[in-house]
């Protein structure tokens, strides 16, 4: 009788599991790291010489996980724009404070003017919530696509065989070099 492991694992093309490997061992065991320390002689005598080097398999790096989404902007803009917006706003309305405390003070009734700047603060304040709120629902759909496309990449599996990778559940298969576009897909 044969075991259900090896039925469980079979490659969809070739119905074997014989030559089938998980893809993030493959990765993982794709990648090696060489040091090379000495001395060599220089212009100015003796010098130590270190050495490093990161390689990486073919295979591996059209395996390789899907890169983490980076902020569109960087943190350090955002954090000035954020404070900006906020001293801005916050001027706006002490300057509108004033204005409508000196008219309140010296007129019976609400000129105008008044509702002019009681409605470019109010443009101002929607504006500001529109673009913080839109951008943060944009990078949250970047990551939940990015979460999705981690889990397929965790549960792929790559047949030596006949040069595919495949998901389990849903049944699904593609060669090394759609990989990344299948992951989103």
């Amino acid at each position: 009788m044969a075991d259900p492991l090896i039925h469980a694992l079979a490659c969809p093309n070739c119905y074997l599991a014989d030559r089938v490997q998980k893809v993030s061992a493959i990765v993982r065991a794709g990648k090696w790291h060489g040091d090379l320390s000495g001395t060599t002689l220089g212009p100015e005598g003796e010098e130590n010489v270190a050495l490093q080097s990161e390689n990486i398999s073919e295979l591996a790096r059209l395996l390789a996980p899907p890169e983490k989404p980076k902020q569109a902007i960087p943190s350090w803009f955002i954090r000035i724009a954020r404070y900006a917006a906020i001293v801005a706003i916050a001027l706006v309305a002490g300057l509108v404070l004033v204005q409508l405390a000196v008219e309140w003070l010296f007129s019976t009734s609400q000129p105008p003017q008044t509702k002019l700047l009681l409605w470019q603060i109010a443009s101002v304040a929607t504006i500001y919530c529109l673009l913080f709120f839109g951008a943060r629902a944009w990078r949250n759909a970047r990551i939940r696509t990015y979460k999705q496309a981690m889990k397929k990449w965790k549960n792929s599996y790559y047949c030596y065989r006949c040069d595919s990778i495949f998901i389990l559940k849903p049944p699904d298969a593609t060669a090394p070099g759609d990989f990344a576009e299948w992951l989103y897909a």
